[in-house]
């Protein structure tokens, strides 16, 4: 389930910025979570009517609905003048320089992840503790992070006094038009940290 949630996580942040490159948001925001994923070790989501990933999602309604000419797509909502999908946007893999406060917390303890990447990237980030409960359950959780005019990007959480001990790690994503990164930072839950 936290996989299941951690993959739909980082599809959503590569919609959200697809999204603002221009024209309406809920038809884009469809096509990119469709759409080949720009984040390492995730895989394109199919879509609803079996169309290719990367098809608009106005062209997926059209092909569901032949005869409704408002549902299909137009050239500005991803799709050629033909009807037929776009190239797909070309991606630039880029390095997170990202790290923890500490390779150890205790319960109850707090957290700082720090990253550097490009000015304005939408960020993601979501932490799997010992019990496979995430950061919405212990801490350690944000969809809506933003890298600053300078390309930094800051959290600091308290880790819930009732996470168990044992082995977890920090997965963080950033994205933008046209670049897209992601970087696991593994840390320990235990009693004492030395």
């Amino acid at each position: 389930m936290a996989d299941l949630l951690r993959t739909s996580l980082v599809a959503l942040v590569a919609g959200i910025s697809l999204a603002g490159c221009g024209g309406s948001s809920a038809p884009r925001q469809s096509a990119a979570l469709a759409s080949d994923s720009p984040v390492p070790g995730t895989t394109p989501a199919p879509t609803a009517s079996g169309a290719a990933p990367g098809a608009s999602a106005g062209a997926a309604v059209a092909a569901r609905n032949p005869s409704d000419s408002s549902s299909r797509p137009s050239p500005a909502a991803g799709a050629s003048a033909a009807g037929s999908p776009s190239p797909a946007a070309s991606y630039t893999r880029i390095v997170l320089d990202a790290s923890l406060s500490s390779t150890c917390v205790t319960p109850g303890g707090s957290l700082t992840l720090t990253m550097r990447a490009r000015p304005d990237m939408n960020v993601i980030l979501d932490t799997r503790y010992p019990d496979g409960k995430d950061g919405q359950v212990h801490g350690g959780f944000d969809v809506h992070g933003h890298t600053d005019a300078t390309g930094h990007y800051a959290l600091t959480w308290k880790v819930d006094p009732l996470t168990p001990t044992g082995d977890a790690d920090v997965q963080v994503a950033a994205v933008d038009h046209s670049a897209s990164g992601n970087r696991r930072l593994p840390f320990k839950v235990a009693a004492a940290c030395g």
